[in-house]
């Protein structure tokens, strides 16, 4: 069967699925990609142009569809950007990047907001680029968490553009010129012509 569907599982009782969902029938495989700060999973799939996200729970029914990104330009793969290349003012909560046949096509996926202030509700601490340990001590056996960064620091007020009015030219339309016209303009050339070879 060709049917796509997702699937939770509980990792206490990996037997017995505790959601499982089709979504639609196609060959392509579903590229799944999660993003921990706001609950999204995006399923997006390989060979369509499609990109369906869900909000996750942790209390029944689990998964909660939320909308879906179409484009008519299918994807050979997809990746998911780190949540500090976000635009936080534009309250971009995830970018990724879709891989097409001749380019890498960028998604921007942002929740509608009206305030200018920092919306810290949708983007909470977040992992940065300092690593939380060393190769030698995941290799001891160490266990720890990442270390989060604030991205308020980098959030900057979008700037309300100022009103310049332009003045606006006008377009005299010049009409075709009639048959009588061409003529004459034709018989002046000639007379040039002859006087410069004249000359």
């Amino acid at each position: 069967s060709s049917d796509r569907c997702y699937t939770i599982l509980d990792p206490r009782k990996l037997d017995t699925p505790v959601c499982k969902q089709n979504i639609d029938t196609s060959s392509g495989i579903l590229m799944p990609f999660y993003d921990n700060d706001t609950s999204l999973l995006f399923l997006a799939g390989k060979g369509d142009g499609n990109v369906r996200y869900y909000e996750i729970e942790d209390s029944s029914p689990y998964i909660h569809y939320v909308s879906d990104y179409k484009s008519a330009t299918p994807q050979l793969g997809m990746c998911m950007r780190p949540k500090t290349a976000c635009d936080v003012g534009s309250c971009e909560v995830v970018s990724m990047v879709k891989a097409c046949k001749n380019l890498l096509e960028p998604i921007h996926f942002c929740v509608p907001r009206k305030s200018e202030l920092f919306q810290d509700d949708i983007f909470p601490d977040t992992p940065g680029q300092d690593p939380a340990m060393s190769a030698s001590e995941w290799l001891g056996g160490a266990n720890k968490g990442p270390i989060k960064v604030s991205l308020e620091g980098g959030f900057v007020a979008k700037a309300k553009p100022e009103f310049q009015p332009v003045a606006v030219k006008e377009v005299k339309e010049e009409k075709p010129k009639t048959e009588a016209e061409w003529r004459t303009e034709v018989n002046d050339l000639t007379k040039r012509v002859a006087y410069l070879e004249a000359e």
